[in-house]
């Protein structure tokens, strides 16, 4: 373009700017303004219309910001999937209401029906059997179920942990019985299997304290970290019939791994006065 074109060209824009329109944005306030060069009207390109001769430079509004439609849907159902599961948790926590709770839009059932495991003797299948220390009977109140601690010794049964532990529980005589499962996870279901099966007919209620988690997970049949649920109540029932046994699991940490970690000792022991609450 020659000197003489340019001259012409920037006197045809100033002529057009005197008399209140102008087609075009410069090419800076097209880029930095997110609007598209139009041929449109100024005030609906940019929203003003240039109504001096002083207001030479149109006032730019920024282009729409559209949202990405998928990360919406994204949102909405996380909101959903959300409010889902605290009203599960209102309704599986909640004394006194029934296995439903009504709401507008429709209505959620609870899965719980007050014991977090049910298990029928008759579907049981028992292969092994667990190692039973002290006596089993109907006097029998609470059962120490777990893997057999390494420091304890059979020629002198009380002298390991877990025999200090339940004697600082000031547990009565022959009310307490140790059972030692096998450290394999498909054998010690079975042990636990058969020890339902040897408890007496005439024993309608027992706590039992699971130490560490492959006694815990064997009982209430599902993975869970120890740490997370040690020193809580879980109630499980086992169907005989027309007899139901109710079982109070209460999961402690293991004696072994309370010598490799004393400071542990003190958080065994808040758990097991927890246990001590629902003895006599």
């Amino acid at each position: 373009m020659s000197d003489i074109d340019y001259k012409k060209l920037r006197a045809a824009q100033k002529e057009m700017a005197r008399k209140g329109t102008f087609p075009f944005p410069t090419y800076a306030e097209a880029l930095f303004s997110q609007v598209l060069v139009t041929r449109r009207p100024i005030e609906s390109a940019f929203g003003k219309t240039l109504e001096t001769k002083t207001s030479k430079t149109p006032i730019a509004v920024p282009g729409p910001q559209v949202a990405s439609s998928r990360e919406e849907v994204s949102k909405d159902q996380d909101e959903k999937k959300s409010m889902l599961q605290s009203l599960g948790r209102f309704v599986s926590e909640s004394a006194g209401l029934d296995e439903k709770v009504s709401f507008k839009g429709g209505e959620l059932k609870t899965k719980s029906t007050g014991n977090d495991l049910v298990i029928n003797e008759a579907e049981l299948v028992t292969i092994a059997h667990p190692r039973i220390v002290d006596t089993l009977d109907t006097k029998t109140m609470i059962l120490f179920v777990g893997e057999c601690p390494k420091d304890y010794d059979s020629e002198n049964p009380y002298s390991d942990l877990l025999s200090k532990m339940i004697a600082a529980m000031k547990i009565g005589a022959g009310t307490h019985c140790r059972v030692f499962i096998t450290k394999d996870s498909e054998v010690a279901e079975q042990e636990w299997f058969g020890l339902l099966k040897e408890i007496p007919r005439d024993v309608q209620e027992l706590i039992i304290v699971s130490l560490g988690a492959l006694s815990t997970n064997t009982i209430l049949q599902k993975k869970e970290r120890l740490s997370k649920i040690h020193g809580k109540e879980f109630n499980l029932m086992l169907k005989r019939g027309a007899q139901e046994l109710q079982l109070k699991v209460f999961p402690v940490f293991h004696p072994d791994i309370l010598q490799i970690n004393p400071n542990m000792k003190r958080s065994a022991w808040l758990d097991l006065q927890k246990v001590m609450e629902f003895l006599p």
